[in-house]
C-alpha cells in the first residue's frame, strides 16, 4: 500500500531551518520560526519553566490520561493568566478553557469548531500572517480570505485594515495576533485595538486570537490589552 507513496515538498518554515543551521556565514539571521532566542542564537529554557517542571515532578502521583478538555489544574491558572482571574467575564463564567496539543492544535480545533458550527465561514487571515496559518484553516475545510496589515511604509495601515474589516460578512472569522504580530512585529496600540473590537461587532465578526506570545513583547498583563478589548 506503500509503493506510490511519494515523498512531501520540505516544509517551508522547517526547511529553512535546517538550512540556516547548514550555513556556515557569520553573519546570517534566521527569520524563519517565531522562537526566542538569545545573543548567542540558542532558545534558552526559561527559569520559570524549569521551576514549573520541578514543581510538576515533585508532586505528581499519575501518568492516566487526562479529562479530555485537559487538566483543571492546568487551565484554570491558564485562563487566570490571560483573562486575568478578576476579570469579569471569567467571574461571570463566560470564559471555558481547553487543553490542547500546543499551539497549532488548538488552532485547528478552533478550525474544526468552526467548521462544524459555521461550515459556510470564511477565515480571514492579515497580509502577511504566519505561513501556517493558511495550512491549518485550510486543512480543516474552510476558504481563506485576507486583510491589509502593513502600508507602504512598513507600520500598520488602521484605516485601510478597518476598511476591510467592516465588509467582513456576519460570522466569518478573523484571526487576529494577540501581541508580535507574526512575522512583522508590529501590533495595535490600545486605541487601535478599540476600534478594531468595535469594527467586528458591528460587522458580527467572529475574532479568533492567536495569542502564542504572551509576555514576549511588553509584559504579561500589557500584551493582553488586544484580548480585553475584544471582550470590553
Amino acid at each position: 500500500m506503500f509503493a506510490d507513496l511519494e515523498p512531501r515538498a520540505p516544509d517551508a518554515i522547517l526547511g529553512l531551518m535546517e538550512r540556516f543551521r547548514a550555513d556556515d556565514r557569520p553573519g546570517k539571521v534566521s527569520l524563519a520560526s517565531g522562537v526566542y532566542v538569545d545573543e548567542s542564537g540558542t532558545t534558552p529554557v526559561l527559569d520559570t519553566v524549569r521551576e514549573a517542571e520541578v514543581r510538576i515532578l515533585s508532586v505528581q502521583t499519575t501518568k492516566v490520561y487526562k479529562p479530555i478538555e485537559g487538566d483543571p489544574a492546568y487551565t484554570g491558572p491558564v485562563r487566570d493568566l490571560v483573562f486575568g482571574a478578576d476579570h469579569p467575564a471569567v467571574a461571570g463564567s463566560r470564559v471555558e478553557t481547553l487543553h490542547t496539543p500546543g499551539g497549532t492544535g488548538a488552532l485547528r480545533v478552533a478550525g474544526d469548531l468552526v467548521a462544524s458550527i459555521e461550515p459556510g465561514a470564511a477565515v480571514w487571515l492579515s497580509t502577511p500572517t504566519w505561513p501556517n496559518h493558511p495550512q491549518v484553516f485550510e486543512a480543516a475545510g474552510l476558504p481563506i480570505r485576507s486583510y491589509p496589515y502593513l502600508g507602504e511604509d512598513g507600520e500598520l495601515d488602521i484605516e485601510t485594515m478597518l476598511s476591510v474589516l467592516r465588509s467582513v460578512p456576519a460570522g466569518d472569522v478573523v484571526v487576529l495576533h494577540g501581541c508580535c504580530h507574526n512575522p512583522t512585529g508590529i501590533d495595535p496600540s490600545v486605541g487601535q485595538w478599540g476600534r478594531i473590537a468595535d469594527t467586528l461587532a458591528e460587522a458580527g465578526a467572529l475574532p479568533l486570537l492567536d495569542f502564542a506570545y504572551q509576555g514576549f513583547a511588553d509584559g504579561l498583563s500589557e500584551d493582553a490589552r488586544g484580548l480585553l478589548a475584544l471582550l470590553a
